[in-house]
């Protein structure tokens, strides 16, 4: 999907991607070597050439974090407000590895997602999609 956005709409201000991850350092190296060093980015590799690091800098910002926390378990509050402030669709595709778990165990992690993300900004105006898997 981020690469999907960012081949058909490179005008695309910018991607918050939520990883968990221990801090900021980890969800960036998690971003570069689980999704960027994909072989399905190369395309936009090719396309930007020598700029692709820096096209992807400017718009992608991996963020540690855990759909299961409340704010989404971001720390630092800087952060949490600019995401909260710019950020107009959601896009949930946060998973559990395990894969004998109950539904009803996935069904309540989106929920608390849900609840955790719109609570406080109650008059907010997203789009939120959720990917269960």
């Amino acid at each position: 999907l981020v690469e999907k956005i960012l081949r058909i709409q490179p005008n695309v201000r910018k991607l918050y991607l939520l990883v968990r991850a221990k801090d900021s350092e980890s969800a960036n190296v998690r971003i570069h070597d689980e999704v960027l060093g994909k072989e399905l980015f190369r395309i936009l590799k090719e396309t930007w050439g020598e700029n692709f690091d820096s096209f992807i800098s400017e718009k992608i910002t991996p963020v540690a974090g855990d759909t299961s926390y409340e704010d989404l378990g971001l720390v630092d509050d800087d952060l949490k407000t600019q995401i909260f402030k710019d950020v107009d669709i959601v896009v949930n595709v946060a998973a559990t590895t395990k894969f004998d778990e109950r539904y009803v165990s996935t069904i309540i992690l989106l929920t608390i997602f849900l609840y955790y993300l719109l609570r406080p900004r109650a008059s907010a105006k997203w789009l939120i999609v959720i990917y269960c898997f």
